[in-house]
């Protein structure tokens, strides 16, 4: 009979490393082969979901600009991330999704879209004449009179 032993906490440690640095740094070889190959490109957004995640559409963070520049290393020129905005599945708004393809495909996002509409009225500080009391207080040229509640 063999004695085995069962793996110890060193083992797990180095599998847990080399999973967390393996998952970031397949991402640009995955693009690189799925440009080169023209296969594959649609997967290469949900395989990296965590990392476009973290993407902002409206600039140009950190993480884009490595994402973007380890992506195109090994890939022809005209393939870029890009991001393409969807329908959310609750039917109020749009949420953006990012993919990998040819840079001509690539759209830039509606107006509304980068800038966000005005908040509702209920939302918005008072103006000074809609203080209680105000209102009455002043004469329209050509009114004829005085509004005022003191009269």
């Amino acid at each position: 009979m063999t004695d085995r032993k069962k793996p110890g906490v060193a083992f797990w440690a180095t599998v847990v490393v080399v999973v967390v640095l393996a998952y970031p740094l397949s991402f640009g070889p995955a693009c690189w082969i799925t440009s080169r190959t023209n296969v594959g490109a649609e997967a290469v957004p949900v395989l990296f979901q965590p990392l476009t995640w973290a993407m902002s559409p409206d600039s140009e963070t950190t993480i884009n600009r490595v994402s973007r520049w380890y992506a195109k290393i090994g890939a022809p020129d005209d393939w870029e991330w890009g991001p393409s905005w969807e329908e959310s599945p609750s039917g109020i708004g749009r949420s953006v999704v990012w993919w990998w393809g040819l840079s001509a495909y690539i759209t830039p996002p509606p107006a509304f879209f980068v800038t966000p509409p005005p908040p509702p009225p209920y939302l918005l500080p008072p103006r000074p004449s809609d203080e209680p009391g105000e209102q009455f207080n002043s004469v329209e040229a050509g009114s004829g009179g005085s509004l005022s509640p003191d009269d």
